[in-house]
This record gives structure tokens, sequence and C-alpha cells, in this order.
């Protein structure tokens, strides 16, 4: 198991084949784009609750091919960052 206590940023453990179940604690109040993309052994995620809200990238798992079980106990704002002749804007979705 691996325990994250700050924020993710924007492809912070892309490829990790180290990361197999990641627990986010309740002070992370963001993940980056693509932060856990590509993790080949990454099989589950587990969101703990907290009054505070999340960000999170709609492709922060993007290719987690044996990804299984995502667990969210919180209230989440999904973004994606869309660029727009140049200029990266935010586009959000809240749950």
């Amino acid at each position: 198991m691996f325990v994250i206590k700050e924020d993710v940023g924007d492809l912070q453990f892309a490829k990790n084949a180290n990361l197999d179940y990641v627990l986010i604690e309740e002070d992370v109040e963001r993940i980056g784009e693509k932060a856990f993309a590509d993790c080949p052994n990454l099989y589950s995620i587990r969101i703990v609750e907290s009054d505070k809200p999340i960000k999170i990238s709609l492709d922060y798992v993007k290719g987690c091919k044996n990804l299984v079980n995502v667990s969210i106990e919180r209230k989440v704002e999904f973004y994606k960052k869309i660029k727009y002749k140049g200029v990266k804007l935010w586009k959000s979705l809240f749950l």
C-alpha cells in the first residue's frame, strides 16, 4: 500500500510499476493530469472521507489497465484542461 498525504502533481506517479494499492488521505485537495497514468500494476485507489472536496483530473488514471477498484468517499470536482488557440482553460464537472 502506498499512502499519499499531499496534493498529487501532473504526471507525478505516471508509469510507476511499484504502485498497486494507493490510499489518498484527507489533506489531499488535488490530483493532477495523468497523475497515475500507465501504472501497470495499479489495481485499487481509495480516497478517504474529508470535509474538504477534492479536484481530480479526468485523465488521472489513463492507461491503467489493471485498475478494478476506485473508492471516493467525499465530494469531487472533476476537471480537464483544454487548449483553445494555445491557451489552457479549465473545464469542471461537479459531483
